[in-house]
Parts: C-alpha cells; sequence; structure tokens
C-alpha cells in the first residue's frame, strides 16, 4: 500500500490543477493561484514521502511530469490569457492573449527533455525548473491586489515575460537546486542564502517577493555555478 502513497499525492496535485482550471473558466482568478499554491504543496510533498518511505517507480516519475505540465503549465498560460483577455470568453478580443499558450507548450518540452536527461540535476537544473516558472506568474493577481500595480496586467508586460520564461524553461541556464545533501551551511552556501533571502522578502514585500527572488535566483545560480 505505502508504495501507492507518493502517487496518490501526485494526484492531489493534477487535481488541484484541475479545479484551479474550474475557477478560471468562472473568472475566480486568486482562487485559481491559491489551488497552484495547493497543488506546489502536493508536488513537494510527493518526492519528500517517495524518498522517506524509499518506493519510486517510473510509473511516479511520469505521472508527477504528467501533473505538472497542467498545474503548473496549463493553468499559468490560461493565466494570461484570461489577464490579457479580459476572461476566457470568446470571441478573443485581444490576440496577445494567446501567447499565453506559449507557457505550457514550452512547459510540456521542459518536463520532457528532463525525464529523457541523462545527467543528474541534483545539485542544479539546467534550465527553470516549470514549478518556479509558474509561481513567477500565480503571484502577479496577489501583486496587483495588493499594490495596485495594474502595469503588470499589460500586455507589454505579459507577452515578453511569457516568452523569456518559456525559452528559459528550456535553455540550459543553471539553476541552484534546493536539494540539500546536508544542512552544513559551509556545503550549500547559496542555497542557504536564498532561502534566508526568501524568507526575509516574503515577510516584508509579501509575494511581491517571487519575481524579485525569481531573478535573484537566475543571477547568483548563474554567476555562483559558472565561477
Amino acid at each position: 500500500m505505502k508504495r501507492h502513497i507518493p502517487n496518490i499525492l501526485t494526484l492531489m496535485n493534477l487535481l488541484s490543477g484541475v479545479i484551479a482550471i474550474l475557477f478560471l473558466s468562472s473568472g475566480k482568478i486568486t482562487e485559481a493561484c491559491i489551488m497552484v499554491i495547493v497543488a506546489s504543496f502536493f508536488d513537494l510533498l510527493d518526492g519528500s514521502v517517495a524518498r522517506l518511505l524509499k518506493v519510486s517507480s517510473p510509473v511516479g516519475l511520469e505521472l508527477d511530469s504528467l501533473s505538472d505540465v497542467v498545474s503548473f503549465g496549463v493553468v499559468p498560460g490560461m493565466l494570461v490569457f484570461s489577464l490579457l483577455n479580459n476572461g476566457l470568453q470568446f470571441p478573443v478580443t485581444n490576440y496577445f492573449a494567446f501567447s499565453g499558450f506559449l507557457f505550457p507548450l514550452f512547459a510540456a518540452v521542459r518536463l520532457a527533455k528532463f525525464n529523457l536527461s541523462s545527467d543528474d540535476q541534483k545539485e542544479y537544473f539546467k534550465g527553470v525548473p516549470v514549478p518556479f516558472a509558474a509561481w513567477f506568474f500565480i503571484s502577479i493577481p496577489f501583486i496587483v491586489n495588493e499594490y495596485g500595480l495594474t502595469w503588470l496586467y499589460e500586455e507589454w508586460f505579459l507577452v515578453p515575460a511569457v516568452v523569456l520564461i518559456s525559452y528559459l524553461m528550456v535553455s540550459t541556464i543553471p539553476v541552484v537546486s534546493l536539494k540539500f545533501k546536508s544542512l552544513r551551511f559551509s556545503e550549500n552556501p547559496l542555497r542557504w542564502m536564498l532561502i534566508i533571502f526568501a524568507v526575509l522578502s516574503v515577510a516584508v514585500i509579501h509575494f511581491a517577493a517571487v519575481p524579485v527572488l525569481f531573478v535573484v535566483t537566475l543571477i547568483s545560480s548563474f554567476f555562483w555555478i559558472k565561477r
């Protein structure tokens, strides 16, 4: 029975993504973003439980990627479409809204490449992980709600952001992994510095910390790993 527990948690990730889509179709943007956060919790939990129980399977790996495509690929793509089109209704009033669909396409490619990669990506990832990229977009409605930065909904910001982050997902840019072999600071200086920075940023500026952390992680990873 215990070998099925991680897969059940992975399916809860998928279910959260499906519910997020239902919220988006009803125009409930904030609720949809909350469900992506819930999906992130299950995505983190399934791997941890699998390692704790010492169970893993090829089915679990594929199921995890399929769930991630929905929760962290399709949902952010539909979110961008909805923001630019002022909803999911047809006919489309802003054709730039279709740019949002680049995100799930590139997310699927990223996950397929990751599954087939022979490289050990425990120390750092090649390209931006899909859940991390998804958080950039699901943080936007919370930032707008708190700080009133409505320009974050404008096409001049969202379209380039989708194009750039979609590219970063399938690129080979190094991004540090937060998987610890030990908790010693001397062995994980960048990881601990990023975690401390994230905690302090969230405490001060809340969801606005997400895009800031996104940029800081990319820049610090590039220079730290490439040195």
